[in-house]
């Protein structure tokens, strides 16, 4: 500082040494001195290297900074110096911990554990129908099923279910693919047992007619059915079946006689909500997108 407490030239005194006791005004020094620097502006790319930006300067420029000049009465000042450098310190380093710790927690934040659970993404919403030895169809909502191998489906069905018990007597059964459309029905179908409302297919308004491949009912309201013949039942209860054909709806069908997956409008089963999901659009070509990264 100049004259009386104003910015301008230190007046020098003849006989005495000039002492910097701390560096709390330099800062006006220091940015004259970058005025007179080209700089560029930088922001930080995310809040944590702003956090570690800022901490690393600030240390810097303490220790930087903080200087003493011995007189008569040095001892008292570099105590006193020595004392806001570690307070600065401590500081720093309690924030270079925060920083640390953000990005730490900013890490795992990225994944939650649920620990065991059956979940799968997309999972179906398959309705498995099957004529008794009396000729009378009954049908079941199933999740847990798909391809088991070449021409060859799946089904996980428990022993106690009707439909099973159907399955085994006939040696045929039919996968429906569940549409939006009958939603309402296909979860009928799901939480009523036959065993307990033998005509549980009439209430839910499904009507079936027998398949021309197989000894296995076709539920008309749905647009998609495998027509299976089974193959052999698991010790662990999974139903392999045989398939013997494939009937689609027309007016789930292109112009050109394909299958149209927005006509389809299967659903899915999220199980980890209980709810049921359209699927979306058409995202990409499979066998063919890959190829760009070849």
């Amino acid at each position: 500082v100049g004259v009386d407490g104003g910015e301008g030239t230190p007046v020098p005194i003849p006989n005495t040494e000039v002492k910097l006791t701390c560096a709390d005004n330099t800062w006006l020094a220091t940015a004259r001195e970058d005025k007179k620097m080209p700089t560029q502006n930088k922001t930080p790319s995310d809040f944590s290297e702003g956090v570690f930006a800022f901490v690393l300067f600030s240390y810097i420029r303490v220790n930087r900074n903080v200087a003493v000049f011995p007189d008569a009465d040095g001892d008292h000042q570099r105590q006193t110096c020595q004392r806001k450098r570690q307070e600065i310190s401590e500081k720093a380093t309690l924030a270079g911990g925060f920083f640390l710790w953000y990005n730490t927690v900013e890490v795992i934040k990225m994944r939650k554990n649920f620990g065991v659970k059956t979940w799968l993404y997309p999972m179906p919403v398959l309705i498995v129908a099957a004529y008794d030895k009396d000729g009378v169809p009954n049908c079941m909502n199933a999740a847990w099923g798909g391809i088991y191998d070449t021409n060859q489906v799946m089904v996980c069905l428990d022993d106690g279910h009707k439909t099973t018990q159907n399955i085994r007597e006939s040696g045929a059964f039919t996968v429906h693919i569940a549409d939006a459309k009958h939603l309402v029905e296909a979860d009928y179908v799901g939480i009523v047992s036959g065993n307990n409302v033998p005509d549980k297919m009439k209430k839910a308004g499904l009507t079936a007619t027998r398949s021309g491949f197989v000894n296995a009912p076709v539920i008309e309201q749905f647009p998609m059915a495998v027509e299976c013949k089974l193959l052999k039942f698991n010790e662990d209860g999974i139903c392999v079946g045989e398939i013997v054909n494939v009937s689609v709806d027309e007016t789930a069908l292109t112009a050109d006689g394909k299958i149209d997956v927005a006509k389809l409008d299967p659903i899915t089963y999220d199980s980890a909500n209980h709810q049921y999901r359209r699927l979306g659009e058409t995202v990409g070509n499979a066998f063919e997108d890959g190829k760009k990264l070849k």
